[in-house]
């Protein structure tokens, strides 16, 4: 609804404007009626209304007086003058205010309504268009914004790239950026929740506020700043004036204090920022962006710095990172003979290593590729009955820790707790295939088994089958089988008026004497005095 004022000194002209329209059937609402010119002034500033209805003759500010102070500071307000007099100079300096109509009393309903629609069609029209252009202006900063997006997303895919080959011209309108022909940096932004694991959606909810505040912190102090998420990282091309980095870093260190406050959302969290060189030209940024990449590796090495610029670790590339054959073999023998503190001590002497040789991050990420690979391999030949990730899953976890120490304890721990799952497995593997054997036992005992037959029923071979019995029951076969006939003997002989003799045969021996000294050897006593004792 458009609001509308009225003013007139006269009470009955206004009540009869109030009156002579349906201002619901038009669209408008009356919110205020007022009877001189300043008051109607004080009365537009503080109610703000579409539509002004005013006489030209009022106390202290006449009608054009009235227009002339409002579209000073409401310049869109409409206007309808009303008048009882037909005064050329009156209409003419309403013309040139560009009021809507210049009516003359006593008001008639049909031309007043008339001029009513007439500005309703045009407010309708000016905010239709004006909602297209801002549509359209949305439209087109969303447009500018995925195609910026898509140049880190380019960056970061071509690896060594291409796009800088189209020139600084051509690249600002593909992308829709505005870069100069002045100094380039890339940066690589890395959030880390500490101890915890967190859901994906809160992580990404955690990039995207990452990526907002670069941008906001960044952009008042460089010709241009692109950011976009790209995996678990934000990563920044900025375009600087200078040769100097003071305030960006200035702004990065606030920007990283600002997140960590973020404790209420995410706990434990912290920001790690690698920076590239400096480069004079944009043919530079690709290796800038790859600067800053190396440079976010080096947090293994470097655990009290948090924005770590790429210069700062030489490269040392006489050192020997690569675990060598005989190191191989023992993880490889560690896991045949299932000695998980060998094992974890190999890890730990892997980690010494790269700590005494003062590696870069990125060697000691080729270190610790090179361990998995060799820790995965023993895994799959000697426990492949367990789940085991591919490296990728040792990678991401690479990605997401902060510090050397960090990573090689969670690897000692992890391949601790596998080595358990498999000791776990293969005792449940043995348990299982006992379990049965007693069972058919059980059922079969008064019967001639042999050892062979039980063994070839489970799939074991005698031999290996003879040893996991014993260490399963504490008794060899042989041992087992009488100890079964003898309890079940003493079952029959208690509840039973039954032959000694019958009894047996009841329970697989057609030999009594070689029965009853058997019995006697397990009890202590004879068949005949245990019935007497139990029976």
């Amino acid at each position: 609804m458009l609001k509308v004022i009225i003013a007139d000194d006269e009470e009955k002209v206004c009540q009869l404007i109030v009156h002579l329209i349906d201002w619901n059937a038009v669209g408008m609402e009356i919110v205020d009626i007022v009877n001189d010119g300043k008051s109607a002034y004080e009365s537009i500033c503080d109610k703000k209304p579409d539509v002004v209805i005013t006489d030209i003759r009022m106390p202290t500010y006449d009608g054009i007086e009235l227009i002339s102070r409002t579209k000073k500071i409401l310049p869109d307000t409409y206007f309808v003058i009303i008048s009882g007099y037909s005064h050329f100079e009156y209409a003419k300096q309403a013309i040139k205010y560009g009021v809507e109509n210049y009516l003359l009393k006593p008001l008639k309903k049909k031309e007043l309504e008339a001029t009513l629609n007439k500005i309703l069609e045009k407010y309708n029209y000016i905010h239709k268009i004006s909602s297209e252009k801002n549509e359209l202006i949305e439209r087109l900063q969303l447009s500018e914004e995925k195609n910026k997006k898509n140049l880190i997303q380019n960056l970061m895919d071509s690896g060594k790239l291409g796009i800088v080959e189209m020139g600084l011209d051509e690249m600002n309108k593909e992308y829709h950026c505005n870069f100069k022909d002045t100094y380039f940096v890339g940066l690589i932004i890395h959030p880390f929740i500490l101890n915890s694991v967190v859901e994906q959606q809160i992580y990404d909810l955690l990039l995207k506020k990452v990526n907002q505040i670069i941008d906001t912190r960044l952009s008042p102090i460089c010709q241009e700043v692109v950011t976009a998420v790209y995996k678990d990282e934000v990563v920044c091309v900025i375009n600087i004036i200078e040769d100097t980095l003071f305030d960006v870093k200035k702004q990065l260190n606030k920007m990283r204090m600002e997140i960590i406050n973020w404790k209420e959302i995410f706990e434990n969290i912290t920001v790690i920022i690698g920076m590239g060189q400096i480069k004079s030209s944009f043919i530079g940024l690709d290796e800038s962006i790859l600067e800053a990449q190396e440079a976010i590796l080096n947090r293994m090495v470097l655990s009290n710095k948090t924005i770590i610029e790429y210069i700062e670790i030489p490269q040392n590339n006489e050192v020997d990172y690569v675990i060598d054959q005989e190191t191989r073999n023992k993880i490889v023998s560690s896991f045949e003979r299932i000695d998980i503190d060998s094992l974890t001590q190999l890890i730990m002497q892997q980690e010494q290593k790269c700590q005494m040789q003062n590696l870069s991050g990125k060697q000691v990420f080729s270190c610790y590729k090179d361990l998995v690979q060799v820790i995965s391999f023993s895994k799959k030949n000697y426990m492949p009955e367990t789940r085991f990730p591919e490296q990728s899953f040792f990678i991401e976890k690479f990605r997401n820790t902060i510090s050397m120490e960090e990573l090689f304890c969670w690897l000692r721990e992890y391949v601790r707790v596998e080595f358990q799952r498999h000791i776990e497995s293969r005792k449940n593997s043995s348990i299982v295939p006992i379990r049965i054997a007693k069972q058919f036992i059980a059922e079969n005992y008064n019967t001639s088994i042999s050892l062979e037959e039980v063994s070839g029923m489970i799939g074991f071979n005698p031999a290996y089958f003879s040893t996991l019995f014993k260490k399963e029951t504490g008794k060899n076969f042989t041992e087992y089988i009488t100890e079964i006939r003898v309890q079940n003997a003493k079952q029959i002989i208690v509840k039973t008026n039954m032959d000694i003799s019958d009894v047996a045969v009841e329970v697989g021996y057609s030999d009594l004497k070689y029965f009853s000294k058997l019995f006697k050897k397990i009890t202590g006593v004879s068949p005949s005095e245990y019935r007497k004792l139990y029976g």
